[in-house]
């Protein structure tokens, strides 16, 4: 029992400092309509402390470039939908022929040991 109640509390103490942080990035995302130099200190200084979470980036960096840095390593790995298609029509042959393949292997050992008898 004593190991649940420490549990419960560690993970208490774990959302609390999720809603910390939710909290301080309400208010960076408030601020950020007018940016004062007051503002991007404290964001710079969030970070430096390790007080912001590693997932999710440098708070002194805009929403506006993480969007855009998003959108780039989304682009750069997106496979068009005929690519893709194709893949899977290749993947599918590729498949149905190691099948047909493994079923005659089976036929021809079956053959085989119980020609014997």
């Amino acid at each position: 029992m004593p190991d649940r109640l420490a549990q419960l509390r560690r993970q208490r103490a774990l959302a609390q400092e999720q809603l910390d942080w939710l909290n301080r990035e309400i208010a960076t995302a408030e601020a950020s309509k007018a940016p004062p130099a007051s503002a991007r200190t404290s964001a710079a200084e969030e970070s430096t402390l390790g007080l912001a979470p590693p997932a999710a980036g440098s708070p002194a960096l805009s929403t506006e470039a993480t969007t855009t840095a998003e959108e780039d390593i989304i682009a750069r790995y997106r496979v068009g939908s005929d690519t893709l298609k194709k893949d899977v029509k290749k993947g599918c042959v590729m498949y149905f022929f190691a099948a047909l393949l493994l079923l005659g292997a089976l036929v021809v050992i079956l053959y085989f040991s119980l020609r014997s008898r």
